[in-house]
Formats: structure tokens, C-alpha cells, sequence
């Protein structure tokens, strides 16, 4: 299978509706550490940024308190020095923070998400969604592909820049030797949950 990631979503269409430049990554260059704390890395610094990011988008006001989850006194930051860091860097689209538009994001990337899926469906091709993220056969990456950039040009007027993850079952991860394992539990669909779990379990 492969799996297409739309990269930065919501940031995404929030500089597309002001007509600007999006930052080629909205949450790692926000923080520029020349030496990060003990323990931490880039990549959790990263996650601590969007997930602020997010909350910063969902709230309806500004908060006095960092949201759950989001712990900026470990990389050293108060929650007010995150949430201005934030907002400065993103300076074109500071005027969405701590206004709700979450919602309404929420529901323009459903739209966008739901014209990718029925362009598959009429078709009779399976494709899973997974929030921003669609899962289906490899053999379909490069259609998926120009349907998402399709339907996020369609619904936003603006280019998405869009991720690729692949996932490869080696054969001696998933089969025995005689190849009959993955055959043989799939020969079960007929018979009860239990059996087929059991028969899974022992691959």
C-alpha cells in the first residue's frame, strides 16, 4: 500500500486564504534552538509546536495556560513565549489564532477529503481515509496523487505540497517458509472473529 499525506493542512488553506507564501515546514523552524534541552530533540520540539498550533486555532479566545498535552516549560518556554513564537512566525495568518476557525477548517478539509474519495468510489477502487492522509493499492499513487492536488486546488484555489509513506511487508514478516500462513488464516472469513484471531496470531 501507499499512503499520501497532505503536509501542514490547515496552515495550508489559512495562507492560501490570505494569499501568501506558506513556510515550507509550519512547525519545525518556529523554534530556533542552537542547543535544545537535555532529552529533547527536534522532532518533539516539532510535535510540541503543532500541537500549540492547533490549539492556538481551536481556541475561541487566548488562553492563559498552556492546553493539555502541550508542556513548554520543558524545552524551556513559558506558555505565553510559545504561543508569541507562534504567532510571529506565522505573521500572515496571525489574525485566525484564538478565533475558533478549527470548525471551519475542520469542514474544508472534509470537503476537499470527500471529493478525493468519491472520485475512487465511482470508480469501485477501495481507499481508506485517514484524517489528512489517504491509504489505498500502490498501483494507484500517481492518480491518488493528481486527485488530491485536484480537489485541494479545487476547494482552496492553492497548491498542496504532498508527503508519500510506503508500507512493505517483507514475505518472511507475514508467511512462513512454505508461503501457506496468511493463506490459510484468509481461508477463515467465513468462520467466527475468534478463529480468525487465533489463526492471525499465530503468523
Amino acid at each position: 500500500t501507499v499512503e499520501l499525506d497532505y503536509s501542514n493542512q490547515h496552515p495550508t488553506i489559512l495562507y492560501s486564504m490570505e494569499q501568501a507564501e506558506r513556510p515550507s515546514d509550519c512547525y519545525s523552524e518556529v523554534l530556533n534552538y542552537k542547543q535544545l534541552p537535555d532529552g529533547k530533540s527536534r522532532a518533539s520540539a516539532r510535535k510540541m509546536v503543532k500541537q500549540a498550533f492547533n490549539a492556538m486555532l481551536n481556541a475561541d479566545q487566548p488562553m492563559a495556560h498552556a492546553p493539555n498535552g502541550v508542556r513548554p516549560k520543558e524545552f524551556g518556554l513559558t506558555w505565553a513565549e510559545l504561543s508569541d513564537a507562534i504567532t510571529e512566525f506565522h505573521a500572515p495568518i496571525e489574525r485566525h489564532f484564538y478565533t475558533g476557525v478549527g470548525l471551519r477548517l475542520q469542514r474544508i478539509d472534509s470537503d476537499i477529503a470527500e471529493l478525493v474519495m468519491l472520485h475512487f468510489a465511482t470508480k469501485g477502487i477501495p481507499i481508506l481515509p485517514l484524517h489528512d492522509s489517504f491509504l489505498m493499492h500502490h498501483g494507484y499513487e500517481a492518480e491518488l496523487a493528481q486527485q488530491m492536488d485536484l480537489a485541494f486546488q479545487r476547494v482552496t484555489e492553492y497548491k498542496p505540497k504532498i508527503d508519500t509513506k510506503y508500507f512493505d511487508v517483507a514475505a518472511d514478516d507475514a508467511l512462513s517458509e512454505d508461503g501457506d500462513d496468511l493463506t490459510s488464516t484468509l481461508k477463515l472469513l467465513g468462520e467466527s472473529h475468534e478463529a480468525r484471531m487465533a489463526a492471525f496470531e499465530t503468523i
